[in-house]
């Protein structure tokens, strides 16, 4: 093994170079590169270099032999999606351009700990909540791994998978009312695409799906009056999925299949001017709060949007990007006392793969 690795800490400039051009020239075809390093005089390469284990030994030499960085992070970028099938850390290369957050595959530690402190919060929520006449609905949002298993090229570990059930079954346990959208979005998965190839979120079409699962789930627990919502469509963007900043392939995206994808979003217009979170401390009485995540938070994935139109009803979204599901959620915990206007329901989105993340300052606050 040790003589293997001496081997490639060996090789020249000019073959490290050579390698990195018939990356960047798309020339990476078995046949192609085995040819490559046959011109190129070096030794036969191990099987085991195929497998990504002599990973680093190349990545160092292109960062000891190349003067501009930026152009080497780039070049070792593409060598490292097109040959050996991987990115940088923080993101799991899939099949046909499907990228999957690390977070999926990757058990935190004291796992089982936050996974009952947040339970432990989860039901103090709902404690909270119940005694302002405010009922709950924890609207778990799947792995994409979850969903779309058949883009892996490696199997979630079941430590991941078993987190996700004990979770769930803690929710039952505490007789906590939730709705676990797997199913729905897996159903709808074979029509049309409900998670976006290379971004962490759902796409406009899933968060449709899960806004109809939550109103079946909630239709005979809340009374609203018909606002008349009408789908407003936005023009179609394209979005450069958050997921390949840990591909840095530069120019090379679209010919490695890793190009910005559409989203077509769309908003929910009612006949009255729609309120926004200052709203509910003035008077007029908003149904249905919507706590969580980025998955709500960005105006995008049109989740807020999809549950105005399903349950035809004003939704406040006091929703937060980047801070995970605890944090927004103690925040409008800490400013019942000041609203003139109850909802009648909370919608807590929880995307699953934060299910036992250590949220200690949040729940600290």
């Amino acid at each position: 093994m040790m003589g293997r690795v001496s081997d490639i800490r060996s090789l020249t400039l000019p073959g490290a170079l050579i390698i990195g051009v018939l990356a960047v020239g798309a020339l990476l075809t078995p046949s192609a590169v085995r040819e490559s390093f046959d011109q190129a005089g070096l030794p036969e390469r191990p099987s085991a270099l195929i497998k990504g284990q002599y990973t680093e030994a190349f990545e160092d030499l292109y960062s000891e032999s190349l003067a501009a960085r930026e152009a080497a992070v780039t070049l070792w970028g593409v060598v490292d999606y097109a040959l050996f099938g991987v990115g940088s850390s923080g993101v799991v290369v899939g099949r046909d351009g499907w990228l999957f957050t690390e977070e999926e595959y990757r058990t935190p530690d004291r796992s089982e700990t936050n996974l009952n402190a947040n339970l432990e919060f989860v039901r103090k929520v709902q404690s909270i909540l119940s005694e302002q006449g405010i009922e709950l609905l924890v609207t778990l949002v799947p792995a994409k791994a979850s969903v779309y298993p058949d883009r892996l090229k490696a199997a979630v570990p079941s430590r991941r998978t078993d987190a996700y059930a004990a979770f769930v079954e803690g929710l039952m346990d505490r007789q906590i009312p939730y709705l676990d959208s797997t199913d729905a979005l897996v159903a709808a998965s074979v029509n049309a695409p409900v998670f976006m190839a290379r971004d962490t979120h759902w796409t406009p079409v899933g968060a449709t799906v899960v806004a109809e699962a939550v109103r079946s789930e909630i239709a005979a627990r809340i009374s609203t009056e018909a606002k008349g919502y009408r789908r407003v469509g936005s023009p179609e963007m394209m979005h450069r999925g958050d997921l390949t900043k840990f591909t840095p392939v530069g120019s090379a995206r679209d010919w490695l299949g890793l190009g910005d994808e559409e989203v077509q979003a769309f908003e929910a217009e009612a006949p009255e001017a729609e309120l926004d979170a200052s709203g509910l401390f003035g008077a007029p009485e908003i149904p249905v709060a919507l706590v969580g995540t980025s998955y709500s938070a960005q105006e995008q994935w049109s989740f807020a949007a999809s549950l105005r139109l399903a349950l035809d009803a004003d939704v406040l979204n006091l929703a937060e990007d980047g801070g995970g599901p605890v944090k927004p959620m103690a925040k409008f915990l800490d400013g019942l006392p000041s609203m003139e206007a109850l909802p009648q329901i909370a919608i807590w989105e929880w995307p699953m793969r934060f299910v036992d993340t250590e949220y200690a300052d949040a729940l600290a606050e």
